[in-house]
C-alpha cells in the first residue's frame, strides 16, 4: 500500500536517512522540484544542504531548518512554507512542507526522515499579481489552459456566445467566429443537455454565484471530452452573464479509473497481508471496505455492515470517541490521521484496532476521499502485559504509560522515572537520578515514614492513598499512588503508579459545592420516587414547611400538596413524563397545618433505570401579592387616565390602520358603537374627529415619524378636534415609533389627553398678561413723570437751600435751617430713585452693567461714605474681616452693589444708638456672605418672614431713646 501512496500521491515524498542523505525522491518530488533523483545524487545528495529560505527570501539558519530540526532533535514539522532553488536557477518556488522522523524501537535518535511537501508555487504567484492592471486579463485569459466561455443569461433556452478564448477555440477546433454562432447545447453531449440546461439548476446558479460540475462537451469533429465547469454569474453595465471556465479531466478521469483498479489490487494484498483496507468519500460520507475489514468487524449477513461515517462511529468504544475526534480534528490540519482504540461490537466484545489514514485532494485542492488501513491489535495489546517480564519491556512500558511512574530502590532512591513524571513535577530524569522519594512527596518527612507505609505493603498486593507531590517551583500536585513490589533479578524495588488528581479534585469540589448549593438553595428542591415519596429534600424544603430531614423524608407528596390527592397525582406525574418538564402552581402545607401558594417545576428523569423526578418548589405568596397589588394599580391607573382625560392608541404603518379604546373615544364624545369599532383609517380619524385647518399639522407628524431614524425619543403635538356634538376642543399627542429590522418604522403609538381646559386656561392667563404689561407701561409712564415733576420743585428747594449756606456769613442760625432742608431733599431724591429702579426692575428695564470688581474695596468704600453719618452718633464702624485678595474678585454691577450695601449700613446706624456697627465677607464654597452686625435694637425672630417684602417694615414698641413707636426693616 505505502509504494503505492508513494507512487501516486500527488505530494512530493523524500526519504532520507539519519544523516541527511536522500534515499528516495517519487515521481511528484520529482516534477516539483524539476531534478531527477540521479541528478541529486550528483548536485546535492545531502538535502539540508539544499538552498532554503523562509517565505520572504531569508536564508534558514541551521536551527531552523526543518530537517534539522527533524534529525538532531526528532521532532516533526508540519506546514512549514519554505522558498528553494534547486535546478530551475532562474525561478524560485514554494513549497508547503512537513517531516515526519521514524525511530528503531528503544532508540531516540532517527534512523530515517520522511519529508512531504506540496507545490503551493501557484498559489503564492496568484495571490502576489491580483493587483496587476485589467489591461492584462484579456492576454491572461488567452494564455490559460482551461477554456473560457462567456455568454448572457438567460431564463429559458441557450444564448449564444459573446467570448472565448484561444484555448476554447483549439480544444473544440471552431474558430473565433464560429465559436460566436454556438451556444452551450451545441457544445455539450446531448443526454446531458437535459441535465444541465434545467430551469433549477439556473435558479441555483443566480442564488449560490457560483457552480462547479462535470459533464461531456463535443469537438467540432464529433469528438467526447470529459470537462468540469466553473461557472457564475457577473454583472456588467447591470446585465447579467455567466462566466464559464472550463477544464479538461480526461487524464483525470483515466487516472481515477487506474486508482481505482489499484485500490481493488491494494484491497486484496491487504486481505493476504491481515491489514483491512477502506476509502471514505469524504463528499457523500460513504465508505468501501475491503474484506478483511468485514472481518476485523465481525460483520455477518445478519449485522448491517456500516456504509456511513456515522454509522461507523457508533461502532466505536464510547470511551475513546473524544479521543477519535481529536485525530481527526487534528488531520484535518495535517492530511493524516493515525490512532489506536476500541471497538464495541454487537455481542458487547472489545476489540484494539489501528487506523492510519491519509486524506486525498482533488484537483483543485479540496479534501476528496481519504484510504486508510485498519488492524486488528487485540493480541498485541493484551500481549503488552507481557512486557513485565523483562527490563527492556518493562521500561517501555514505563515510558508508554499514560500515568507517571517511579520505580525506587528500598532507600527511597529514584531509579527509573518516565516523561510524564518529568512533565508532572518539572524535573529532568537526570535531576531525577539525584533525587529520594522524600524529596517529592510533601506527606513523607522522612525516610522512616516511607518505610513504615513499605513495610504495610509487606502484607498486601498493593496499596493506593492520596498524597501530595512536590513541584520543583515549589508547588503541590495532589496525586493519587498505587504502589507495589517488583523483582527484577535478584533485586527488589517499589514501583509506583501516580496519577494526576488535580482535575478529579476540582471536580469533586465542584461536585461539593454544586451539592452545597442544592442543599442552600432559596427554593424547595425535592426528589421523588415512582411512588411519590419524598427521598430528599434541600434545606430550604424543610424549614419552608417546618420539618427536620428526617421527618420529611417520612412523607408523600399527597402529605405536603393540598391539591393532590393519589388520582390527580399520578395524572400529573404521566403528564410529567410525557413533557419532561412541568410546571404549575398549587399550595403546600406547612407542619403546622398552615397553608402557602407555591410555582412547582417538576423534572422527569429516567437513571439507571430508575424513574425519578426533581421538583423545584418557589413560595410565590410575595409574587401573588405583589400580582394583586399591580391589578390594583392598574385599575387605578385606568381611572386615573379617565380622570385625566388620557387615552392610548397605536398605529400599524403597514395596514395603515389607527387601534383605538374606549377611553379614546370618550374623549371626543363617542363610543365605540356608534363608530363602529375600535380600528380606523387614517384618513377617517383624520375626516372624522380633526379640526379642517389642523389637518395638515397631523399630517406632517405622521410624516415626521415615518422618516424617525430614532425610537427612543418622543414627538409632541397639539391640535383642535371636532367633538360628536360639533363643539371645538384641544388634545395634545404624544407619541412613539417603533423600528423593524431593517430600521424602518413599521409602528406608531402614543396618548392623546384632552386639554381644552387648559387651552381656555391659557387664553384667559394671555389676556390678563397682556393687560397687566398695558398696566405697567402706564404705571412707568406715570413714575416718570412725577419723578420730573416732583424733581423740579426738589431742586429748586435744594439750590436756594444750598446759596442760603453760601451766603449765611457762618451763621449758625441759617446753618441749622438749611442743613436739614438738604439732608431731606437729598433723601427724597434717593427715594425717587428706589421707586424709579423698583418699575424698571419688574417692567424688565433696568439695565445692569457688569464689571471686574474686588469686594474688599468696594466694601471698604461704601463704609468711609458712611462713617460721617456714624460718628455723629459716636458709633464706631469696622470691617472685621476682608478675605485674601484673590477670593474676593467678582464681576458684578458696582452701583447696584454699593446702593445695596449703603441702604443696609445706613439702616444700621439709623437704629443704633451708640455700640458700633462691625462688617465682615464671609467665603462659603463658591459664594460670599456679607454680614452687618449692629448694637442696635434689632428685629424679632416672628418678624423674620416678612422683612424683605417690597416696602415691609416692622412695628416695635421700646422705651429708650428711640421714638415710643418705630418701623425697622432692612433698608433694602
Amino acid at each position: 500500500m505505502y509504494k503505492n501512496l508513494f507512487l501516486n500521491t500527488d505530494l512530493g515524498v523524500i526519504y532520507l536517512d539519519g544523516n541527511g542523505k536522500i534515499l528516495q525522491l517519487n515521481p511528484a518530488a520529482e516534477n516539483i522540484l524539476g531534478i531527477t533523483f540521479a541528478e541529486v545524487n550528483k548536485k546535492c545528495p545531502s538535502f539540508d544542504k539544499w538552498n532554503i529560505a523562509n517565505e520572504d527570501g531569508r536564508p534558514l539558519l541551521e536551527n531552523e531548518h526543518p530537517v534539522y530540526i527533524a534529525l538532531k532533535k526528532g521532532i516533526s514539522v508540519k506546514n512549514r512554507i519554505i522558498r528553494i532553488k534547486i535546478c530551475k536557477v532562474d525561478i524560485e518556488i514554494w513549497l508547503k512542507l512537513g517531516t515526519f522522523p521514524e525511530f528503531k524501537e528503544a532508540e531516540t535518535k532517527p534512523y530515517k526522515v520522511l519529508v512531504t511537501f506540496s507545490d503551493i508555487t501557484d498559489k503564492i504567484i496568484t495571490d502576489r499579481t491580483l493587483t496587476e492592471s485589467i489591461a492584462k486579463i484579456r492576454t491572461i485569459y488567452d494564455s490559460i489552459n482551461d477554456a473560457l466561455l462567456i455568454h448572457p443569461f438567460q431564463e429559458k433556452g441557450f444564448a449564444k456566445f459573446i467570448e472565448v478564448n484561444k484555448e476554447a477555440c483549439l480544444r473544440y477546433g471552431y474558430t473565433k467566429e464560429e465559436f460566436l454562432n454556438l451556444t452551450a447545447k451545441d457544445i455539450t453531449k446531448k443526454d446531458e443537455v437535459e441535465i444541465h440546461g434545467r430551469e433549477e439548476n439556473r435558479n441555483d446558479l443566480l442564488l449560490k454565484k457560483n457552480k462547479v460540475f462535470e459533464t461531456v462537451h463535443i469537438t467540432k469533429t464529433g469528438q467526447e471530452i470529459p470537462v468540469e465547469i466553473s461557472s457564475n454569474i457577473s454583472e456588467i453595465n447591470n446585465k447579467l452573464f455567466i462566466v464559464a471556465v472550463v477544464r479538461d479531466i480526461s487524464e483525470r478521469k483515466i487516472i481515477k479509473e487506474k486508482n481505482k483498479e489499484n485500490e481493488e489490487i491494494l484491497a486484496r494484498v491487504f486481505d493476504v497481508a491481515t491489514i483491512g483496507y477502506w476509502k471514505l468519500n469524504i463528499k457523500t460520507g460513504k465508505y468501501t471496505w475491503s474484506d478483511y475489514t468485514k472481518q476485523i468487524i465481525e460483520y455477518d449477513e445478519k449485522n448491517q455492515f456500516p456504509s456511513t461515517y456515522q454509522e461507523h462511529m457508533s461502532l466505536s468504544h464510547p470511551e475513546d470517541i473524544n479521543a477519535i475526534l481529536t485525530e481527526i480534528e487534528n488531520s484535518n490540519k495535517t492530511g493524516e490521521f493515525n490512532i489506536e482504540h476500541r471497538l464495541l461490537l454487537k455481542n458487547k466484545k472489545e476489540k484494539w484496532v489501528r487506523i492510519k489514514s491519509r486524506t486525498i485532494l482533488d484537483a483543485n485542492g479540496v479534501p476528496d476521499s481519504a484510504v486508510g488501513i485498519i488492524q486488528d491489535i487485540t493480541k498485541q495489546k493484551l500481549g503488552e502485559i507481557a512486557l513485565k517480564e523483562s527490563e527492556i519491556k518493562f521500561k517501555a512500558l514505563i515510558e508508554k504509560a499514560p500515568y507517571a511512574i517511579y520505580l525506587t530502590d528500598k532507600n527511597g532512591n529514584m531509579v527509573v522515572t518516565n516523561e510524564i513524571a518529568s512533565s508532572q513535577l518539572g524535573y529532568t530524569k537526570e535531576e531525577f537520578g539525584q533525587i529520594n522519594l522524600t524529596d517529592i512527596d510533601a506527606d513523607f518527612k522522612n525516610l522512616e515514614q516511607v518505610k513504615s507505609v513499605w513495610k504495610e505493603l509487606e502484607n498486601k498486593n498493593s496499596l493506593r492513598f492520596i498524597s501530595n507531590h512536590l513541584k520543583k517551583d515549589g508547588s503541590k500536585l495532589p496525586v493519587e499512588i498505587i504502589i507495589s513490589f517488583i523483582k527484577i533479578g535478584d533485586e527488589t524495588f517499589v514501583l509506583g503508579f501516580v496519577t494526576d488528581i488535580s482535575e478529579k479534585k476540582k471536580v469533586e469540589d465542584q461536585l461539593k459545592l454544586t451539592q452545597f448549593g442544592i442543599d442552600h438553595s432559596q427554593i424547595g428542591i425535592y426528589q421523588i420516587d415512582e411512588e411519590g415519596y419524598i427521598t430528599y429534600a434541600n434545606e430550604h424544603a424543610c424549614n419552608s414547611l417546618g420539618y427536620t430531614k428526617e421527618e420529611i423524608l417520612k412523607l408523600s407528596i399527597l402529605d405536603i400538596d393540598t391539591q393532590f390527592d393519589k388520582k390527580s397525582w399520578k395524572q400529573n406525574r404521566k403528564k410529567t413524563q410525557a413533557k419532561l418538564v412541568n410546571t404549575f402552581e398549587t399550595f403546600h402545607k406547612r407542619n403546622d397545618g398552615s397553608v402557602f401558594p407555591v410555582e412547582v417545576t417538576i423534572n422527569y428523569i429516567e437513571f439507571e433505570d430508575k424513574k425519578v423526578s426533581f421538583s423545584f418548589a418557589k413560595d410565590i405568596t410575595e409574587s401573588k401579592r405583589i400580582l394583586e397589588a399591580l391589578k390594583n394599580s392598574e385599575a387605578r391607573l385606568s381611572t386615573a387616565m379617565k380622570i385625566s382625560k388620557l387615552a392610548y392608541w397605536e398605529y400599524d404603518v403597514k395596514e395603515s390602520l389607527f387601534t383605538f379604546n374606549d377611553q379614546f373615544y370618550s374623549i371626543f364624545k363617542t363610543s365605540v358603537d356608534e363608530v363602529g369599532g375600535y380600528k380606523m383609517s387614517a384618513q377617517e380619524f383624520s375626516e372624522t374627529f380633526v379640526y379642517p385647518d389642523d389637518r395638515y399639522i397631523v399630517r406632517e407628524a405622521i410624516e415626521k415619524a415615518l422618516q424617525a431614524t430614532d425610537d427612543k425619543t418622543g414627538r409632541q403635538l397639539e391640535h383642535r378636534i371636532v367633538y360628536k356634538n360639533g363643539e371645538i376642543g384641544y388634545i395634545s399627542v404624544n407619541l412613539y415609533v417603533i423600528l423593524g429590522d431593517d430600521g424602518k418604522v413599521i409602528k406608531t403609538y402614543g396618548a392623546n389627553q384632552d386639554i381644552t381646559e387648559r387651552k381656555k386656561i391659557e387664553t384667559e392667563l394671555i389676556i390678563a398678561k397682556n393687560l397687566a404689561e398695558e398696566n405697567d407701561l402706564l404705571k412707568t409712564s406715570f413714575l416718570n413723570n412725577m419723578s420730573h415733576e416732583i424733581r423740579t420743585p426738589l431742586n429748586v428747594i435744594q439750590g436756594y437751600a444750598g446759596l442760603i449756606g453760601e451766603y449765611s456769613h457762618g451763621s449758625e442760625d441759617l446753618k441749622e435751617l438749611t442743613e436739614p432742608i438738604q439732608r431731606s431733599t437729598t433723601q427724597l431724591q434717593k427715594i425717587i430713585e428706589d421707586i424709579l429702579d423698583i418699575s424698571r426692575i419688574e417692567t424688565g428695564q433696568l439695565s445692569v452693567q457688569l464689571e471686574n470688581l474686588d469686594l474688599n474695596t468696594i466694601v471698604k468704600e461704601s463704609i468711609d461714605e458712611q462713617k460721617l453719618r456714624a460718628k455723629e452718633k459716636n458709633i464706631d464702624i469696622s470691617f472685621e474681616s476682608p478675605l485674601p485678595n484673590n477670593a474676593t474678585k467678582v464681576k458684578t454691577d458696582l452701583i447696584k452693589l454699593k446702593q445695596i450695601l449703603n441702604n443696609l449700613i445706613a439702616n444700621a446706624i439709623i437704629y443704633t444708638n451708640e455700640g458700633s456697627i462691625k462688617i465682615s465677607l464671609i467665603k462659603i464654597d463658591n459664594e460670599i456672605k456679607f454680614c452687618i452686625k449692629d448694637t442696635g435694637i434689632g428685629i424679632d425672630k416672628k418678624f423674620f418672614s416678612t422683612i424683605f417684602e417690597r416696602f415691609q417694615r416692622v412695628e416695635m414698641y421700646t422705651t429708650n431713646h428711640y421714638h415710643s413707636s418705630t418701623k425697622g426693616g432692612t433698608g433694602l
